[in-house]
């Protein structure tokens, strides 16, 4: 059993809480929409032994995105992101594969982490949101393919025909 927040570290009270491994204030924070599901978050060490030199953070897969959520404590996942991008291959397998990785810095802000054919950590890709949902809209939306410039032919039909001698010069007869 959970007894701490994997969110914020806090001591859990309620049974729901210690249950789900997160606390209420921290689980509102994290779901202010309904389109995003309610999640527990793993928590990745026992806050009560934090290393410095080990980044405290926790995931969880949401729609074939790993959510990663820096804990402040120890090395940051900004700071660790090969560390941890491997410690999460290591653990999920073959699961990792094919899915696109997110994560909340210290700042309270999501962004990308980017992979390689191997899973191997990349670099980084700016989203830049304050909020869950809408990072995972801009990871999870497809693209749309480019609007293509449909020639109307009936507006064609009237247009006049340019004549291709206009823009030549015209001898004097």
């Amino acid at each position: 059993m959970i007894k701490r927040c994997s969110e914020c570290g806090r001591k859990l009270k309620s049974p729901e809480s210690i249950k789900l491994g997160i606390g209420t204030i921290c689980r509102r924070k994290l779901n202010p929409s309904s389109q995003v599901p309610k999640f527990k978050f793993k928590p990745r060490q026992n806050f009560n032994q934090i290393d410095i030199f080990r980044p405290t953070y926790s995931y969880q897969i949401i729609e074939e995105v790993i959510v990663i959520v820096d804990h402040d404590q120890g090395r940051t996942v900004t700071n660790a992101a090969e560390q941890v991008i491997s410690e999460i291959r290591a653990e999920m397998g073959d699961k990792f594969f094919g899915k696109k990785v997110i994560y909340r810095d210290t700042d309270k802000i999501w962004d990308g982490l980017e992979m390689d054919d191997n899973g191997n950590f990349k670099g980084f890709y700016p989203l830049r949101k304050g909020n869950l949902a809408e990072a995972l809209a801009m990871v999870i939306a497809p693209k749309k393919p480019p609007k293509r410039v449909k020639k109307n032919k009936k507006a064609l039909a009237g247009a006049p025909k340019t004549d291709i001698s206009i823009n030549q010069p015209t001898e004097n007869v």
